[in-house]
C-alpha cells in the first residue's frame, strides 16, 4: 500500500488489525496534554483493549509531547552535569507543559531541532530509566514489543 504518512498513521490508529500493513512493530503517539495525569494509565489500558492480540503485541501507544520535554529536561541536567549519578528526585515529571518548553528551550524557544539534537548526542538511556518514570514506562514497553 503507498499511503502518505500522515495518512498511514490515521489508517494504523483506527485499525485493531495490523496485518495488512506488513508491520512489525507500529508507535502510535496521542497528544494527552492538558488531560488529567491521573486518567494516564487506564486510558493507556483503554487504547490496548480496542488492539486485537496480534496488534497489542506489535504497538507501543504513548502520549508524547510533555513527557519528552520531561525527558529532555533530565538530559539537560545530565549534559550540564556529567558527573551526574544520583537520582534526580525533583517533581519533574509535574513540570507544567508551558514552563518545561521553557527550562528546555528558552524564553523565545530557540531551534528545538537545535536543543534536542545536543541534548541526544549521548543519551545514556539506563540512566534516563532510572530518572524518570514515564520514560522507564516507554522503554520497558519498546522492549517487549521487540522481544516478542
Amino acid at each position: 500500500m503507498d499511503f502518505p504518512l500522515k495518512s498511514y498513521a490515521i489508517q494504523i490508529e483506527r485499525s485493531s488489525y495490523l496485518h495488512p500493513y506488513n508491520l512489525n512493530l507500529v508507535f502510535v503517539g496521542i497528544d494527552y496534554d492538558n488531560r488529567p495525569r491521573e486518567n494516564f494509565a487506564a486510558e493507556l489500558r483503554k487504547l490496548y483493549a480496542k488492539l486485537n492480540d496480534d496488534a497489542k503485541q506489535k504497538a507501543v501507544i504513548f502520549f508524547p509531547i510533555q513527557a519528552i520535554e520531561h525527558w529532555l529536561i533530565f538530559l539537560q541536567r545530565k549534559v550540564e552535569n556529567p558527573a551526574l549519578t544520583k537520582t534526580i528526585t525533583d517533581d519533574t515529571e509535574n513540570t507544567k507543559r508551558a514552563d518545561a518548553k521553557r527550562m528546555v528551550y528558552g524564553k523565545k524557544y530557540a531551534d528545538r531541532k537545535e536543543i534536542v539534537t545536543k541534548l541526544v548526542q549521548e543519551f545514556d538511556v539506563e540512566w534516563l530509566c532510572t530518572q524518570s518514570v514515564s520514560f522507564r514506562a516507554f522503554y520497558n514497553r519498546i522492549s517487549e514489543v521487540l522481544a516478542s
